[in-house]
This record gives C-alpha cells, sequence and structure tokens, in this order.
C-alpha cells in the first residue's frame, strides 16, 4: 500500500509546556501536570532563527514549495502562558504571511481572551470530564470564534453527551472530529491505566459510520483536482500558478474517469440507505437516489471539462441531453455490522465474516511484525490523503485507513513535521511517531544545540544522499496522512517531488538495537529530578 499527502505543508507542533487547567483522567503524567514552569517570550524568540533555517531546507528539497508554514502551540494549556501572545505577535511582525499560526487548546479561557485567539487559526478539544460550568463556557467560546475546528474527545463513559455534540456542532455549520481517546494503539499498560479507552461494538460503529459518510465525500472529490489546488498554492506568481497544471504526470490524468465512477456508485449505494431510512419506503428512496446520482454524475464531468480546459456549456448541454443509466445492487446497501474491538474483519469471500483476532500489540510474540494487526484510524485533521495499491495504482481520495501498521514502510514524515517541546527543550520529527534519521525512536537533537541539526541538513544536501525513515513500529498514530509506502512502491515516485537528492532508505534495526527516547521518557526523568530535589530539601 502507498499513501501520500495531498496537502503540502508544513507543520510545527510547538509545545509550550505541561501546565494545564484541567485534570483529565486519560491524560498521562508527562502529558499534563500543575507545576510545570510558564515559557518567556525571550526564551521562544531565540527558538525562531533555527527553525525558519529548518522548515526551509526542507522546502529547498521538493519540486513545489509548501504551500503553508503552520505553528501549532500545544501543551498542557498554551493561552496560560503569558509570553505566548507577544511571541505570536512577534511571528507576525517578523516573518509577514510566511507562518500561519495555530492553537490547540481546551477552550476554557474568557470571552476577553477569545476575542483576542479568534484571528489566529486554532483547534478546540472538548473534554467531557469537566464541571458543567466549565463545558458551558468551552461551548459558548466554541461557537463564538465559529471558524476553528473541534476535537471532541469521545469519553467511553460520556458517549451520548459526545455524540449530542457532534450533532449540534454540525448543525451550526462548525468543523468537528470524533477523536478516540488513547494514542498507543491497544497497548495494554494504557488501556489498564485508563490512558486509551475500549469502545462498545455500538460505540465503535459510531466512529465507522461518521467516516464512512467522510469517505463517500471524499470520493466525490476528483483526486486530481486535490493536487492541482495544492500545487497552485504553492506557486510564487500567477504565471506559476498556470503552468503548475500542465505539469501533472500524464500517468495520473485517469485517475479522474476512476474517480467519477467511484463518486457515482459509492454515492448512490449510501444515499439509498440514508433516504429509505428517512422515508420508509423502497422504490420512493431509489427514485431519490437515482436523481441524486445523476447530479452527482453531472457535477463530476462538469469539473473535468473545466480541469481539461472544455467549454462547460457544450458539456452541460450533452449530459442534460442523455439519459444516466444506474446498475442498481441489492446487496450493496445491507448494514455492515462492526466487530468488537479486538477483533479484525476479514472477507474471504463476498460475505460478511468477522474473525476474532487479537490487536494487542504489546501482548503479541509473533516475530513477522509487518503481520500484525492495529486499529484503524483516521487523519487528525479530518483531511483526505490519497491511497494506492497494486490492485488500485490509479489511487483513491480517503480519510481513514483500518489498519495503521506501518511496519518497515519507507516514510518522509520528517518532511511534513517538527515537534518541539520547550520544557524538556528536544526536538523531534514527530509528536507520537519520534523516529529520527537514525532510525531510533528519539530526538533529533536539542534547541541548546540547534546548530548542529542544521549543519547535520547541510551535509546531506552536500553529499546529494538524504536517510529516509523506514518504521519501525507496528502502530501509527498522527502523521500516517502523508508520505509512505510498502517495499513495492519507490519512495523517490510520491506526489510533490524530492529530485535534487537522492533518496536512501534506512534499514529497520532489531528492537534491542533501536535507541528509545520517548517525550515521555523524558519528562518522567524531568519529574524524577524534582522528587529528589524535594525529598534533599526536606
Amino acid at each position: 500500500m502507498k499513501i501520500e499527502d495531498t496537502m503540502n505543508g508544513f507543520d510545527v507542533i510547538w509545545d509550550l509546556g505541561r501546565r494545564c487547567t484541567y485534570e483529565c483522567t486519560y491524560c498521562p503524567p508527562h502529558r499534563n501536570n500543575k507545576i510545570s514552569p510558564l515559557v518567556e517570550f525571550e526564551e521562544l524568540k531565540k527558538s525562531m532563527d533555527f527553525l525558519d533555517r529548518y522548515v526551509s531546507i526542507y522546502e529547498e528539497k521538493r519540486g513545489k514549495p509548501y504551500t503553508k508554514r503552520k505553528l501549532s502551540f500545544t501543551g498542557g494549556e498554551p493561552t496560560i502562558h503569558t509570553g505566548f501572545l507577544k511571541f505570536a505577535t512577534y511571528i507576525k511582525e517578523t516573518y509577514g504571511d510566511k507562518y500561519q499560526i495555530g492553537i490547540t487548546t481546551n477552550g476554557l479561557f474568557t470571552r476577553r481572551q477569545a476575542e483576542k485567539y479568534k484571528n489566529f487559526a486554532g483547534t478546540i478539544s472538548y473534554h467531557a470530564e469537566g464541571t458543567p460550568e466549565e463545558k458551558k463556557l468551552v461551548i459558548e467560546n466554541i461557537k463564538f470564534i465559529k471558524h476553528w475546528q473541534v476535537n471532541v474527545m469521545f469519553h467511553k463513559d460520556y458517549f451520548d453527551e459526545c455524540v449530542a455534540l457532534c450533532e449540534d456542532l454540525k448543525k451550526e455549520g462548525i468543523k468537528y472530529i470524533p477523536r478516540r481517546i488513547g494514542d498507543d494503539g491497544n497497548d495494554e499498560s494504557s488501556i489498564r491505566k485508563g490512558y486509551t479507552h475500549l469502545y462498545t461494538p455500538e460505540q465503535e460503529n459510531y466512529f465507522v459510520n461518521h467516516w464512512r459518510k467522510k469517505e463517500v465525500d471524499s470520493n466525490q472529490k476528483d483526486l486530481e483536482q486535490e493536487y492541482i489546488n495544492s500545487m497552485k498554492k504553492s506557486e510564487k506568481s500567477l504565471q506559476d500558478e498556470i503552468d503548475a497544471i500542465p505539469e501533472i504526470p500524464k500517468k495520473s490524468w485517469p485517475r479522474k474517469e476512476k474517480q467519477a465512477e467511484a463518486a457515482v456508485n459509492i454515492g448512490y449505494e449510501a444515499g439509498l440507505k440514508e433516504i429509505e431510512e428517512s422515508l420508509g419506503t423502497k422504490e420512493e428512496a431509489k427514485r431519490i437516489a437515482k436523481e441524486k446520482q445523476s447530479e452527482n454524475a453531472k457535477n463530476v464531468e462538469i469539473a473535468q471539462a473545466k480541469i481539461n480546459g472544455n467549454n462547460v456549456e457544450i458539456v452541460e448541454e450533452k449530459i442534460n441531453a442523455k439519459k444516466v443509466e444506474i446498475v442498481e445492487d441489492e446487496d450493496k446497501t445491507t448494514e455492515v455490522k462492526v466487530p468488537d474491538l479486538g477483533t479484525k474483519k476479514t472477507k474471504p469471500d463476498k460475505t460478511d465474516v468477522y474473525v476474532d483476532e487479537p490487536m494487542y500489540p504489546s501482548l503479541m510474540k509473533d516475530k513477522d511484525l509487518s503481520k500484525r494487526k492495529s486499529t484503524g484510524r483516521m487523519c487528525c485533521g479530518g483531511r483526505d490523503f490519497c491511497v494506492s495499491s497494486t490492485q488500485q495504482p490509479e489511487g483513491r481520495l480517503e480519510t481513514y485507513v483500518d489498519n495503521t501498521n506501518f511496519y518497515d514502510y519507507t516514510c518522509l514524515v520528517n518532511h511534513y513535521f517538527l515537534y518541539i517541546n520547550q520544557e524538556t527543550r528536544d526536538i523531534y520529527h514527530h509528536q507520537t511517531c519520534m523516529v529520527n534519521l537514525d532510525n531510533d525512536v528519539a530526538p533529533i537533537g536539542n534547541l541548546d544545540n540547534s546548530s548542529e541539526i542544521i549543519e547535520r541538513l547541510e551535509g546531506y544536501n552536500r553529499e546529494k544522499k538524504w536517510p529516509v525513515i523506514s518504521c519501525p513500529k507496528t502502530f501509527c498514530g498522527c502523521g500516517m496522512c502523508v508520505d509512505k509506502m510498502d517495499k513495492s512502491f519507490d519512495i523517490k515516485e510520491h506526489n510533490f517531488g524530492i529530485t535534487n537528492v537522492e533518496l536512501i532508505p534506512n534499514i529497520v534495526k532489531p528492537m534491542e538495537r533501536t535507541r528509545t527516547i520517548t517525550v515521555r521518557n523524558r519528562m518522567e526523568s524531568i519529574d524524577d529530578r524534582l522528587y529528589i530535589e524535594n525529598i534533599n530539601a526536606r
């Protein structure tokens, strides 16, 4: 399988520290507390020169400039840091529109603060464990800011409340993501401590149905148009935007026809079921679904005409003059049940059969790590990515994959993400992946020696050889939506091109030889030091 990014952006996740206004039971100590120091403006300012040079080095390697560079401040709770707003203003004044500033917050702040934050991009995480007063204030801020995304953290014990909130947000036109709780896969220890939630089959069904509907929406989009949009955004001038469109490889253009066919078929199948449930009569549902399908087919053809530069009016006349034939398949509208967590759905034939297979990586002793099954998940931001396989080489847009074990896949996550932990001063390629270019699960360096990180990257440029991560893990969290592929694909052949250096995939090391220095390890070492200091102070 091959997953390719369609957005062509670079995201910097900047963790300002663990101090938080909440104490959620599912948030482990290495992610929140009440005592971490508040970060100061001057301290943040020192890191921006390194950050700007770092992103520029990666951008220079690409066939197209990044469509955006985003700084996403998180924690803990980033809004409690006194130097944050001053630093955000400094970035705007110094770098202009070069960086988009975003905040990931719990939304527990006053209306006066909301007025200041609303000009940024942002995400509010809704936590159902808050008090009624706290949750009321958060919802008020969500509806006041409106254009921010909401991550609804689906607590297994407050599931109905979370569902109701999502329905309310949908009516308000506010983008939301239903988020499972837990970034550790199905790790037994994380489940036992409550950091990862296990959901009932009915609750799992909610997630699957939500992302199935999103998948229908994705399939109704034209894949090539998604790439064109991203390419246009990355150009420096209007002329460059026009010149960029023909540069799409010719072999990829047949994807439009496949996308049109998929959009029509999937739209009809999903629409028929939904309409039938609301009307109660199958015949009327079929009639309306056919009309919707016909309209969708028309829209796809018109979109293709615009892309190809054809006369849209002539195309519309031809569409209106011909009859759209629909092939009905009764079996396709049957409801698919969702297995309980801890099982993996397999389909040996046309019927839906569930075979119980353990899905706890921490309990599995098999030697073939690539065959371990891992829980499916969506992109954290709900964005589309392109999925290809040997069976479907033309690719399709998705927002969800049902197995996130990418063991030994080559991965370009470092070309899209950077994670800075201000409290430990460590720098990682990604906050949950944490794999570096030595193929260890460890930082790439520290804010105090950031010049050495730059020198290492510039050394790769001089040699014109860049190492590529080969995933040593059996579960992928955030970061699953960017370029990664199994060994049947060539990592050099991806959407936005890294052409002026040679890409050399790493070899996955045995776990006993893989250095592991995680964010959690580093936070716990700080807590251990503070504990000893407190004992000595008594």
